[in-house]
């Protein structure tokens, strides 16, 4: 289950497979239309980062995703 507190809306977000800007949901992962990868995430409106401020606190990696979408274990 994520944390997202904020309204749910359509952006843009860059496949980071192949680069295509897909419109992606703002409160969980997409597919890249072009590619087909399954985890596009909304990393531009994260609360995690707030650039005017100097505030960026990603913690994505490989293994787990980030704290706002975590990976989901497969059943």
């Amino acid at each position: 289950m994520n944390k997202w507190s904020y309204p749910i809306e359509m952006v843009d977000e860059c496949c980071p497979m192949c680069g295509y800007e897909v419109e992606v949901r703002s409160d969980g992962k997409s597919s890249c239309s072009v590619c087909g990868h399954v985890e596009v995430l909304p990393c531009s409106v994260c609360p995690r980062v707030d650039p005017a401020h100097g505030d960026i606190t990603c913690d994505w990696n490989h293994e787990t995703r980030c704290s706002e979408f975590p990976k989901q274990k497969r059943s």
